[in-house]
């Protein structure tokens, strides 16, 4: 049962596409840089949390 939860659970940790991030940078000559260190910062964050969670499972 433990193991169904921690499976959700780390099913729904967030990614940054740092491709992605890196030719919307270069198109917009930098401007993009910090919604990419928000969203990484973000994902980080959210994805820490997921890990406490499965941590106390």
């Amino acid at each position: 049962m433990n193991q169904i939860k921690a499976l959700q659970l780390l099913s729904k940790k967030k990614s940054t596409s740092h491709v992605l991030h890196l030719i919307l940078s270069l198109i917009t000559v930098g401007l993009w840089i910090p919604v990419w260190i928000i969203v990484t910062l973000s994902n980080s964050i959210e994805n820490r949390r997921i890990d406490r969670k499965v941590g106390k499972l």
